[in-house]
């Protein structure tokens, strides 16, 4: 294979990747099509300019830019996520893998723009702050977080009151664990698993239980995953009445 023609139909052709070739002073040589689609830039905005240009002031003032490239010339390649300046002024969320050639006295720099997942992330991050707000203020209805392995990450005052326990279950106890016949019910725990399985909600899921004195309950349950907590996890919520 001619590696000089393969490079040449990769970095003109590509559609996703956005690439640069650095030297080894950060200068830009090259740029392809991708790239200035992507980030609406003109090649004569770019050749000649210092790669620097590309990152927000804040990025520039603590030396990130010479950060990285010190960084892909010591070790031979990089990765990194950061905000990217737009020829238009406006930022975007991108993600960088880059290759030094020492032979040659060049750095290649493969970007994707992943801003979409950044927002996404931070809404989800949101979402999650607003869960922890309002979780404590229901009063009406038991409130139950579980974790990625199924196991209790907290409970709110009216879950206590519903299964009538003597205090707050511990972080980290099973299902199995909790004092109450509802989760006794090996049934009851197997559809809460599954939820969490196969990513899929219960809703208004009417449930008979008798306690231990022989009388019948019927308790209401919804059950729905929450894609993410701030350490990445997939955690998931029930609410029962």
């Amino acid at each position: 294979m001619n590696t000089s023609t393969f490079f040449n139909t990769v970095f003109s052709k590509a559609a996703k990747n956005a690439i640069l070739i650095l030297d080894e002073e950060g200068f830009i040589l090259s740029v392809n099509d991708a790239f200035l689609k992507s980030f609406n830039y003109s090649t004569d905005k770019l050749i000649g300019n210092h790669f620097r240009m590309l990152f927000t002031e804040e990025a520039r003032k603590n030396k990130k830019p010479e950060h990285e490239l010190e960084q892909c010339k010591k070790t031979g390649s990089g990765n990194d996520e950061n905000y990217l300046v737009c020829g238009d002024g406006t930022i975007t969320w991108v993600s960088g893998e880059s290759v030094y050639d020492s032979e040659n006295k060049y750095c290649l720099k493969f970007i994707q723009n992943i801003n979409t997942k950044k927002e996404l992330e931070i809404f989800l991050f949101e979402a999650y702050d607003f869960i922890e707000i309002i979780f404590n203020s229901v009063n009406d209805i038991a409130l139950l977080i579980l974790s990625s392995t199924v196991k209790v990450v907290k409970v709110n005052d009216a879950f206590i009151r519903l299964f009538e326990l003597e205090k707050e279950p511990l972080a980290g106890c099973r299902l199995s664990e909790l004092d109450h016949m509802f989760w006794k019910d090996e049934k009851i725990r197997k559809e809460i698993i599954n939820c969490l399985v196969n990513n899929k909600a219960i809703r208004d899921k009417k449930i008979t239980i008798k306690n231990k004195a022989g009388e019948e309950r019927e308790f209401i349950m919804n059950v729905k995953t929450l894609d993410t907590d701030k350490k990445g996890e997939r955690n998931m919520i029930v609410m029962i009445k």
